[in-house]
């Protein structure tokens, strides 16, 4: 009995710990990035541009 109220007592916990973290996320939602610096060298800032998955990701 005693492991099961353990238990119990840890999904809550836990349950808890979530709960606070989706509402710091929530709160922090109308922050987006609005800018992006990227520091690269010459090489990967040309396969950056070639490839194109960086500007889409950046665009989502």
């Amino acid at each position: 009995m005693q492991i099961h109220n353990q238990n119990s007592r840890r999904g809550i916990i836990e349950a808890n710990y979530w709960s606070a973290e989706i509402d710091i996320l929530e709160r922090t939602m109308p922050y987006r990035v609005q800018n992006i610096l990227l520091i690269a060298s010459l090489y990967d800032s040309f396969v950056f541009e070639v490839d194109g998955f960086l500007a889409e990701q950046v665009a989502q």
